[in-house]
């Protein structure tokens, strides 16, 4: 892994590093032993810090600047590039409904209904799929499925005979009566209609 193939994912977080930086350089010069060594003979100092009057004159701890130096290199996001890497995409289902009514169902437009539901399916790119039917009443022909081919033979047999009842009532197809068997309860559900 060379550094060209690493990517950070929230690059602003390396500006945490200036005021640590700084603070672990404030720290150092403020403690030590107080600034004694600059106010008192050395000999003296030596005596003082004998009987426990002054500190050691230890530098202090900068395992806590070091700490937070790691947590902004961290929060900073490394990452890195990797074309063979499993993509995440949104998995939300897809629901079709198709209007049945006589006046499309008897017409040509059934057939540019099943050429545009034809074309979502294509393009749902493994989605799941759902297919509700619509004229009088509306009706869930199927729940939210990844197998395209079982809908588009299912799409393809559609005709004027398909649906129980005969109408035309595009009112019912929202909300929909009948209920869709989704994993997220029916949340984040896309509903693309095709009528004409």
């Amino acid at each position: 892994m060379s550094p060209g193939d690493l990517v950070l994912l929230r690059p602003l977080w390396l500006l945490a590093l200036l005021p640590v930086a700084v603070a672990a350089v404030w720290v150092r010069r403020r403690m030590g032993s107080g600034g004694w060594e600059r106010l008192v003979a050395p000999p003296l100092l030596h005596r003082m810090r004998a009987l426990g009057l002054v500190g050691a004159g230890a530098a202090p701890s900068l395992a806590p600047f070091v700490l937070a130096a790691l947590l902004a290199l961290a929060l900073a996001g490394p990452a890195r590039l990797r074309a063979s890497a499993t993509a995440f995409a949104p998995m939300d289902p897809v629901v079709l409904m198709l209007d049945l009514s006589p006046s499309v169902a008897q017409g040509p437009a059934l057939a540019d209904a099943q050429a545009a539901a034809a074309l979502v399916l294509q393009s749902a790119q493994g989605r799941p799929v759902g297919l509700m039917l619509y004229a009088a009443d509306a009706y869930l022909a199927s729940a939210p499925t990844s197998d395209a081919a079982t809908l588009e033979s299912l799409i393809a047999v559609l005709d004027a005979q398909t649906m129980p009842v005969q109408g035309s009532r595009p009112t019912s197809r929202w909300p929909p009566r009948a209920s869709c068997s989704c994993p997220s309860g029916g949340a984040g559900i896309r509903a693309w209609a095709a009528w004409t």
